[in-house]
This record gives C-alpha cells, structure tokens and sequence, in this order.
C-alpha cells in the first residue's frame, strides 16, 4: 500500500483548509497512493469558534466522503467535530472499500487545561480499519507518548498506526517526531504515520517534523519543520519479515497484573 502524508501549514479560514485538504487529495491519487493522512483539525488549527460557525459532523464528513469516492483515496484527516453540544478532537476514515460508512476515531485524552475548556475526551478505546490488507490503527497527537497505547494496536494486529497531530513547539516536543516514534515504531514492529502542521509563526506554533517510519525504526519519509509537504512511502509488511521473531515477542508482551 502506497500512504501519502500531507504537512500543511496552518490558517484561519476553515474552507480555504478543506479546498488544500483535497488538493493534496488529487495530487497524492495522481502519484498511485492509495490513502491520505493529514494532521489534526484540518479544517481550522487553532480556531476553535470555527466549529460551532461552518461544521457540523455531517458538513465536513459529507464534503471529505464525497471528495474521497470522486478522487479514488482513502482518508485519514484529523478534524474538530461537534457532536451536539460536545466538541471532540477527532479523525474522520474514509475508506474506499466502504467510502458511504466513514469512520471516526475520537481522541481518549486533552492536551491541556485550555484543550479541556473546549473539547472533551473519549476515554481509552481501539478503532482499526483494513486498508488494502493493511490492518491499521489510530492515535492522536500525544498519545504516542504512552507505550500502552502504542502495545494494545499492536496486540490488535495492526501493521501500522495513523496519527493526525498538532503538537506544538516547545522545547520538550521535538522528541515526539525524532524519537518516540521511531522508538515506539521499533518496540511493537509496526509501521507508523505522524501527521503533523508546519512550524509558523503564531501562539501556538506546531513543530512540523511529520513522518513515517517502518517497523525496524527507519525513516521511511520525512518533512522539514516549515512549509507545506506531500510525502510517500510504501507499507509492506513482508519486507520486514526478517523482524518476525522480534514481533512475535512483542505481541507476548502483557501489562503485569496489580498484586494487592
């Protein structure tokens, strides 16, 4: 399977993000992928009004769904969702071998206080989709800083895991896109996409810094940490067999129980 991961930058005007969203849609089908990943809250990082002003659930799902079957991708694109009078951080799947039933994957924990004035969490659960064999799974922004979350996809089977992001700069951040994913990757003998926003000016500025990565810890595509990319790599689980034993090991592994 052919992932294409798109790292844009980010801006104020929900729909200009939505028309750059399918934009890379047509320009990564046009290169053979076979799924998009953007990062999280595509439509409008970082203005949170936005969502009660042009989105419901149904606006963006019915504008992404309708783009995905007329283009031919899947995808996976991270969005500010209002379900009632509950606003999540979320990502929408779109999956062309059933493009009308999209799925959403709901972040289990807020960022921060000012997250948590806005959004609420879902609490710990698995979402997994079968891209083209691939099995795959889903995390957002920092939770792949928890290797427990990262251990029970693997356990699942999944072969890789998408994670929409908008982390932001700061001085500890860094460490997520150059180090826990590659080390989180390497642990489990999973493929994983790291969707991040382009470092730009503004309060808070994302890092950048997407990539994937390949189950032995390799950079399989990286970005800068400024300016819009479209990256590509191919998920192939079979060129990695000779990790078998290692993550035949991996999926033994289990959280010790508590002794009272």
């Amino acid at each position: 399977m052919k992932i294409a991961l798109f790292q844009m930058s980010p801006a104020q005007c929900p729909t200009g993000m939505l028309d750059r969203v399918e934009a890379a849609m047509r320009d990564a089908a046009g290169k053979g992928a076979d799924i998009l990943v953007t990062p999280a809250f595509s439509p409008m990082y970082n203005n949170a009004s936005s969502i009660e002003a042009h989105f419901s659930r149904d606006d963006w799902a019915t504008r992404l769904t309708r783009s995905a079957i007329s283009i031919g991708i899947s995808l996976v694109a991270g969005v500010p969702e209002q379900d009632g009078d509950t606003h999540r951080t979320s990502a929408l799947i779109i999956n062309l071998t059933n493009p009308e039933s999209p799925a959403i994957f709901r972040k289990a924990y807020l960022y921060d206080d000012a997250d948590r004035t806005r959004f609420v969490g879902h609490g710990p659960y698995v979402v997994t989709a079968d891209f083209d064999g691939i099995m795959t799974g889903f995390l957002m922004c920092d939770q792949i800083e928890f290797a427990d979350n990262i251990r029970q996809l693997a356990q699942a089977g999944v072969d890789l895991i998408v994670v929409p992001t908008g982390l932001p700069q700061t001085p500890d951040q860094p460490f997520d896109a150059h180090h826990s994913v590659p080390i989180r990757a390497v642990e489990n003998q999973i493929f994983m996409a790291y969707a991040n926003h382009a470092h730009a000016e503004g309060i808070p500025s994302p890092q950048g810094s997407s990539c994937i990565v390949a189950p032995d810890g390799g950079i399989l595509c990286a970005t800068p940490r400024t300016g819009d990319a479209l990256i590509y790599a191919t998920i192939d689980p079979a060129a990695y067999v000779s990790s078998g034993p290692q993550k035949a090991f991996a999926s033994e592994m289990t959280l010790p129980k508590h002794l009272h």
